[in-house]
């Protein structure tokens, strides 16, 4: 799986970037938000509050296949909420032994945009889900981005936000070392 950035679809930032940055700041804003956005996607594995959608519960057939002791986990978990009266879903449920959240890499940076790039070849099956097979996986997207496999993708409104907050800082730095003083 591979989701490009694009310094230019943050619009609030292009016209700064174009009048006083250099390559290398530009390189510097687009490092800073898609370290942004990559941290956010690390963060939504054992946290829904940035999640683009919510998850489905795991089906009995893929706890049935969990380690011991994460089975155990997931036993216990359902009981608590029997007692609660209320489910408790499993908040990581894409966590089995850490390989997809440790594969996200950021890659290609340059001045107009990076990669967040997937090293493993399943992690486009659950941001997505399946399109030959529908509801299997079900999609559990973890990177805040909206659209459709093969679609250009936008980030979520919230993940926009830290983005742009870490643009604006990484151009300040970069004018700054470049002896400008930037206010507000």
């Amino acid at each position: 799986m591979k989701l490009s950035i694009e310094i230019h679809e943050l619009a609030k930032l292009e016209a700064a970037l174009k009048t006083v940055a250099d390559e290398a700041a530009r390189e510097s804003v687009a490092e800073e938000q898609i370290n942004v956005l990559r941290a956010i996607a690390e963060q939504n594995f054992r946290s829904p509050t940035l999640r683009p959608a919510p998850w489905p519960p795991l089906a009995a057939s893929t706890i049935a296949g969990f380690s011991g002791a994460r089975r155990k986990a997931e036993l216990r978990r359902q009981k608590q909420a029997a007692k609660r009266g209320k489910p408790r879903p499993d908040p990581r449920p894409l966590i089995d032994n850490g390989v997809l959240v440790r594969s996200l890499d950021v890659q290609n940076i340059t001045d107009l945009g990076a990669e967040l790039v997937s090293t493993t070849d399943y992690a486009g099956y659950h941001q997505f889900g399946s399109v030959k097979r529908p509801g299997r996986p079900p999609a559990r997207p973890f990177v805040p981005v909206t659209g459709a496999w093969g679609s250009e993708l936008q980030p979520t409104p919230a993940a926009e936000k830290r983005m742009l907050r870490a643009g604006k800082a990484a151009l300040r730095a970069a004018a700054e070392r470049a002896g400008f003083a930037i206010e507000g």
